[in-house]
This record gives C-alpha cells, structure tokens and sequence, in this order.
C-alpha cells in the first residue's frame, strides 16, 4: 500500500489531532493476506461459495493510534445463478 492510501486511511492529521489521539502520518507498507474459497454446486446453474480470509496488517498500520489489532478476519456467503 502506498503512503497516500495508509495516510489517508490510518492516519490522524494535525486538525484530526486529540490530547487522546496524536497526530500520525502513515507511510507505505505491505500487508499480507491468505485466503481460501469453497465452492459446491447442488444444482446445475447454481453455485454456492465460502469465502475465509486472514490480512495481517503492516509495520506502518499497526503502528498507528487507530488500528487495536494487527491481523483481520473475514467470511463471506455468496449465492451465484447462472442465466
């Protein structure tokens, strides 16, 4: 990720700043993500998918004052009929 989008995302500017939450400028880093897809189709035309996925987030996002936890999870459910 480059510097503008963790900045723009995760950083706090100088006008965001609270005696709570310092001002920080995110730089570029590099997030690793690892997933997995499940597909089953229980008739013809329809299918059925099972996303999971785990992204670890960067030095640079991790760091910063508005991320608690470095590792994010997700699911998804889609249904999928073909025409």
């Amino acid at each position: 990720m480059d510097s503008k989008y963790v900045d723009y995302y995760y950083g706090v500017t100088q006008h965001e700043a609270r005696s709570w939450c310092a001002a920080y400028e995110g730089d570029s880093t590099v997030n690793v993500e690892l997933g997995m897809r499940i597909d089953w189709q229980p008739a013809p035309r329809h299918a059925v998918f099972i996303d999971l996925g785990a992204a670890r987030m960067g030095s640079t996002i991790k760091n910063g004052l508005l991320v608690d936890e470095d590792i994010q999870y997700g699911v998804g459910v889609d249904y999928f009929y073909r025409f």
